[in-house]
């Protein structure tokens, strides 16, 4: 663990204390030599306003000094000739505002609260008198916008620290403000680094998780659907949503903007210690799947420290505490959560060779000829193989088959009579996940300040088996990652109407998929691959049909390094009326990777029971069906450069009216590979003449020389279309980068009442998204740079003894020319007015367009609609129907039946012969959002209300996965979109899968005033120190789209749908309540042969999620500021069963059924020390 001694770690290089210090003391060296010639937002705040006097006028050359609560740091502006005064560039925090002039009364303004990145609008009137007077007020603890056009929201401290957060995951707050929503809804968000668990899930107005940035400090955190480094709780000051509408100064993606702000040091010493814990024995509850009889185990410990305050030496160093101050925090999470992992492996009596009682024996084991020629080659006489009542002699077995069985196939343990799957693997996945954070802040003098910031995060998941197709304990797997955001910035203010910022930043993520535990060929046992051997000697990916395990590592380990620097600076003039910013930001990147799915180079093994009438038998005989390799693994090492400039002003054309406008202009520059070596696919430079030609059956037409042979029966050209980067006037990284990418932002605020208690604001802006960012990596298993072998019918002890499998087609990864950022234009319209004393209202119109949406699963090569001459034969009485009523014309067909029945193969049909699907990436997708948005804030020194409430709709031709389909991944990631016709793209439109109609959030923090005062010791230290707090979450079911899974489907991936939806009951078999969520019965049938479904993307409404969270916490005062504190938490306590996925697969016995479930209630103790 980076500087600290508490938990041993396996931290190396930056990870090491020593260079940690080194690392800091650098950045903050370059911070103070480096020049103002950039500029881009930092994540800091504006005080600003106009002084007048009491008869409105305003009050120029007064003397405005903000002074930092917290630290006591002080600025000084004065105000111009239009009374204005601006302080920019300030941290986020409590302030003091003090106005002086000749003839007028001292004022101050207290208690004014300044949340991260915003512009807040305080107006002092002065009074006429002598200076020596002074008037003291206090600041609204909420009040309108006034300032600015943008359309966001503020968690404040308060609520980060009081509310209770599942999992402790500072997402999930985002949620309170109206118009966001989290993917996983009210379930507990987690850490772990670069895992699943731990993606993104916040969609803000509409749009996809990827239209959402994260920046820490202003410092861009987002890796993919990652975060470079996660902030913890303890760490947070606050942090703000912007959700459209904001300035030209942030830019990066074209919605959501979550802009953290991390605590401080102060003047004075501040600091918890905290430990969560959760386990069965705190009272959790199980949903209705638990109840069915699932396992359920949690054990998780949530523990930490937070320090902070001034850095001084008495007496010779700081004494005033008022220049150097430090903040330090750590929290590790541990958690074991059960797992449920089963499956069947071979009984005893069948590794004796007794198939008598095997499940998936079809009829009596017979050997075919080609078979028993391949067991002759090995020296075993087929003849004595298989005995009477379906036994087989062991002597027959394949020493490799048997060698792998006996070091990787567990005996079953969970024995059920009439049971297939015999085996459970309940070993618990352990989750360990580090971070912390050190920060420093330094003022130099009134005119210069510096802070830096190091944040590293450390995660490992050991995973209880690899995969669930094999869930024995070996091979083991596991999820590590490192994670880093360190930053420096310069703040300099040269005079009271110029402020510069100027930072340098670094963010790694580091992830490996690595493996545990046994994964190699077992010593003494030798399988001669005919590519080569693989270099770490892994075993072979064995799939055994019929249901039984498989056996294999994939492509593990597998890793994906992600590093930017940048540096940027933002320049900030005030002149008379117009407040300017200018600035820009340039990063480069680096990614290092290897290749992640797709074949191995240990090979790829089918046992399907084609051999003998038994997969498992033919497993035993090393009798396989298919045999696949690559020859290598291939990695390369990535590069990127970014650069976004901006220029922004706030022109105050009255005291109460700011218009807003802006310009910001970004380059994306293409990533390119060291060395380029990579192929992509451009159909510009197919030359169909030196195609193969393909039969019916997918395979390719050989000449006399066995070489798959064009029309004219000369060899064919099997990379025919492929270019290489950096080759023949190919960029090296693909394509050209785009330099039009300028997005103007219009807005305005307008102070509606002179008492500043009304408000209006609203605007218009245009802004771009760069999803997949590194796209080439994609490119890396396409030819000529890889070669694959594909053997049919041969021995697991000998692959090469098999026949070469007939010449087929190839699939492709490409980038798509068309290939450019997203763009998004928000519009909205905000209302605001304090209807009681700190509670203000707002209602809002909240909009946005979508065009360029990204998707990398478009197939490029899809079938096109043509008929072949077994048409007419593939078609039957009642296939052929066209809404079951009419026979369809084959002028009609939107592809040809006989995909439907199986007697061609797409490949037959796809315009780029020699190629199968080619996977490209689209960016040609379009959607638009529209909503009404309320929410309402109230705030006092006891307590905080946040109410939101939004109605929305949401429609995209780029539609994500079924939540839950995947285990949940995809929900809310548009590039990872696939389409049922690829040739009609408009055909998806339809609401994407996060889409919610409705969505109501309410959150509470209380602390009861009683007793506090007492002096009474008993009513002092029992009955006062009480809170309360709360967090409700009620929203509409995800948008779920019915999919076609019938096996005479063709190129339809969806049904028909005859009738709206019939929502019968809650999908929740087993509670006394109809079966089906959405009752299939007259609702969809199955797409006439040659036809499309007609189902439109979410077209069904899932299940309601509604949970109520709620904490009670009990502080013990232990002396002056030190205080013990006790909470209880409860998650869903009513323990509401929230349904995260149906089947939506038309033809599946479980159709509209529910098959997961959303956490059940769980309980949560922790304890707290605060000084």
């Amino acid at each position: 663990m980076p500087g600290m001694c508490l938990i041993p770690s396996k931290l190396k290089d930056l990870a090491r204390p020593r260079l940690q210090v080194a690392y800091l003391t650098i950045v903050l060296i370059f911070a103070l030599t480096m020049p103002t010639a950039l500029a881009q937002s930092a994540g800091t705040s504006t005080l600003q306003g106009t002084i007048t006097d009491a008869t409105g006028a305003v009050v120029p050359g007064a003397q405005v000094t903000v002074t930092n609560v917290g630290t006591g740091v002080a600025r000084t502006e004065i105000s111009n000739e239009n009374g204005f005064y601006s302080a920019q560039s300030l941290q986020g925090g409590d302030y003091k505002l003090t106005i002086t002039k000749a003839g007028f009364e001292k004022s101050n303004v207290q208690a004014i609260h300044l949340a991260p990145s915003t512009v807040l609008g305080v107006n002092p009137v002065l009074t006429v008198g002598d200076v020596t007077s002074e008037i003291t007020v206090t600041a609204d603890a909420v009040s309108v916008q006034t300032e600015t056009s943008e359309s966001g929201g503020t968690i404040p401290g308060k609520e980060v620290s009081q509310l209770m957060v599942n999992g402790r995951n500072f997402q999930t707050l985002a949620t309170i403000v109206p118009g966001v929503t989290s993917v996983q809804g009210a379930n507990q968000l987690t850490v772990g680094g670069a895992s699943s668990s731990a993606q993104v899930q916040i969609s803000v107005g509409g749009t996809s998780v990827e239209q959402t940035a994260y920046f820490i400090d202003g410092v861009y955190d987002s890796a993919g659907l990652n975060l470079f480094a996660q902030p913890t709780m303890d760490s947070i000051q606050e942090f703000r949503v912007l959700k459209g509408n904001y300035g030209a100064n942030y830019g990066f993606v074209g919605s959501g903007q979550i802009l953290v702000q991390t605590k401080s040091g102060g003047r004075q010493f501040h600091g918890t210690v905290f430990d969560y814990v959760r386990n069965n024995d705190l009272g959790t509850a199980k949903n209705f799947f638990y109840k069915q009889g699932t396992p359920y185990g949690l054990h998780q410990n949530i523990f930490g420290y937070s320090l902070g305050g001034p850095v001084f030496i008495p007496k010779i160093y700081n004494n005033d505490r008022a220049k150097t101050f430090f903040f330090a925090s750590g929290e590790w999470h541990l958690t074991n959560s059960s797992q449920s992992l089963t499956r069947a492996f071979f009984p005893q009596t069948m590794r004796d060779g007794d198939f008598s009682a095997s499940p998936t024996r079809t009829g009596n084991l017979a050997i075919d000829a080609n078979s028993q020629a391949l067991l002759a080659s090995r020296g075993v006489d087929p003849a004595t193989c298989i005995g009477a009542n379906n036994q087989i002699n062991k002597s027959c077995f394949d020493p490799v088959a048997v060698s792998l069985m006996n070091a990787y196939f567990p005996l079953p343990n969970a024995v059920v009579p009439g049971q297939f799957n015999n085996y459970v693997n309940t070993k618990a996945q352990r989750l360990f996940d580090s971070s912390v954070l050190y920060r420093l802040d330094h003022t130099i003098n009134e005119k210069n300040q510096i802070m830096g910031r190091y944040m590293y995060e450390e995660a490992n998941i050991q995973l209880a088996a690899r995969n669930y197709n094999d869930p024995a304990p070996d091979p083991g797997a596991s999820n590590y990652s490192q994670g880093l955001n360190a930053m420096a910035r310069w703040t300099f203010t040269p005079t009271s109407n110029i402020t510069n910022n100027a930072q340098i930043s670094e963010v790694f993520l580091k992830a490996k998929n690595a493996l545990s535990g046994n994964y190699t060929v077992p010593v003494g046992t030798y399988i001669p691959l005919p590519l080569g051997q693989d270099p770490l000697n892994r075993i072979p990916s064995m799939q055994i049909n019929g249901g039984w395990n498989w056996l294999g590592v994939g492509a593990y380990p597998t890793y994906s390094n992600n590093g930017i620097g940048s540096i940027s600076d933002d320049f900030s003039y005030l002149k008379g009326k117009h407040s300017l910013q200018f600035g820009g930001i340039y990063m480069i990147g680096i990614t290092r990777a290897n290749v992640a799915t797709g074949n191995v180079p240990q090979g790829n093994f089918v046992f399907s029971g084609v051999h003998t009438g038994d997969p498992a038998a033919d497993y035993l005989l090393g009798l396989d069906a298919s045999f696949v390799q690559i020859n290598q693994q291939r990695a390369g090492v990535f590069h990127y450069r970014w650069f976004e400039g901006y220029a922004q002003d706030d022109y105050h054309v009255t005291p109460r009216f700011v218009a807003n406008l802006g310009l910001r202009w970004t380059y994306y520059g293409p990533t390119t590979r060291e060395g380029n070596q990579v192929a992509n696919f451009s159909a510009s430079t197919f030359d169909p003449a030196q195609a193969p030609v393909v039969n019916p059956n997918g395979s390719l037409v050989t000449n006399a020389s066995g070489v798959p042979a064009t029309s004219t029966g000369a060899n064919a050209n099997l990379t025919n279309g492929l270019v290489i980067a950096g080759q023949n006037g190919v960029p090296a990284g693909i394509i050209n980068p785009r330099k039009s990418y300028f997005a103007p932002r219009v807005g305005f605020a307008y102070r509606v009442t002179a008492d500043g208690k009304t408000s209006v604001h609203g605007g218009y802006g245009i802004a771009y998204t760069q999803v997949n960012q590194q796209n080439t990596i994609i490119l890396l298993p396409n030819p000529p740079y890889t070669k694959n072998i594909n053997i049919t019918n041969s021995l697991l002890s000998n692959p090469s003894a098999g026949t070469p499998a007939a010449a087929s087609v190839q699939s492709l990864q490409a980038v798509g020319y068309d290939f450019r950022a997203g763009l998004i234009q928000t519009f909205s319209l905000t209302l605001e007015r304090e209807i009681v004393p700190h509670g203000v209202l707002s209602l809002a119109y909240a909009g946005n367009t979508q065009q360029h949406t990204l998707s990398t699963q478009l197939d490029a090569n899809f079938p096109t609609n043509s008929l072949s001459p077994q048409t007419t034969s593939c078609l039957t009485s009642q296939s052929a129907l066209k809404n079951n009523t009419t026979p369809a014309p084959s002028s009609t067909f939107q592809f040809d039946p006989c995909l439907n029945t199986g007697t061609n193969a797409r490949a037959y049909y796809r315009p780029y012969k020699g190629y199968d699907q080619i996977l490209s990436t689209m960016s040609g997708g379009s959607g638009n959002y529209h909503s009404f948005q309320s929410g309402f804030i109230y705030r006092t020194s006891s307590i905080t209300l946040n109410a939101a409430y939004t109605f929305a709709k949401s429609l995209s031709d780029v539609v994500p996965s079924n939540p839950g389909s995947n285990g949940g991944s995809g929900v809310g990631y548009n590039s990872a979109a696939t389409f049922q016709n690829s040739n009609d793209i408009a055909s998806e439109y339809g609401r994407p899968d996060y889409a919610r109609t409705h969505v109501f959030t309410s959150a509470i923090v209380y602390q009861l005033p009683f007793f506090k005062n007492s002096t009474n010791f008993l009513e002092h230290e029992f009955l006062s120190g009480w809170g309360l707090s709360g967090l409700a979450i009620i929203e509409s079911g995800f948008a779920l789209t019915p999919s076609n899974t019938n096996g005479d489907a063709g190129l339809s991936t969806r049904p028909d749908q005859v009738l709206a939806p019939k929502y019968h009951g809650s999908g929740k078999v087993g509670l006394g309540e109809p079966n089906y969520f959405v009752n299939p019965t007259g609702t969809y049938r199955k797409p006439a042969y040659g036809f499309f479904g007609n189902a439109r993307n979410g077209s069904i409404v899932g299940p309601k999620e509604v949970s109520f969270d709620v904490s009670a916490t009990k502080a013990f005062p232990i002396y002056k500021s030190f205080n013990a504190e006790l909470r209880v938490e409860a998650f869903n306590v009513f323990n509401h069963p929230n349904i995260t996925s149906i089947s939506t697969q038309y033809g599946a016995a479980n159709f509209g059924q529910a098959i997961a479930a959303g956490d059940p209630r769980i309980m949560e103790a922790a304890f707290r020390l605060s000084f």
